[in-house]
């Protein structure tokens, strides 16, 4: 609306205006609303299953060490107590 059409406007039409303006906003946060819970949702599926394959990647690749070292990263447990550091 430009500024010369609301000059010439009487109070009870800026205000019924105003008021139109209002409903179709509450309208469109009501639309906003509805639809939050799902992409809430949506984000929280996306964020876990980017760490699920995350780990999924990590443990592949620890795979690939192990194999290629031939030997655990860490000693069992009977090899460090074997070993009189404790």
């Amino acid at each position: 609306m430009n500024k010369n059409a609301t000059e010439d406007a009487t109070p009870e039409q800026l205000l019924s205006l105003l008021e139109l303006q209002l409903a179709a906003q509450r309208q469109k946060r009501k639309g906003r609303a509805q639809s939050r819970p799902l992409l809430l949702a949506g984000s929280l599926l996306l964020i876990i299953g980017g760490a699920v394959a995350a780990f999924i990647v990590l443990h592949g690749m620890l795979g690939n060490v192990v194999q290629s070292e031939g030997t655990t990263p860490f000693p069992p447990p009977a090899q460090i107590a074997d070993s009189g550091n404790f």
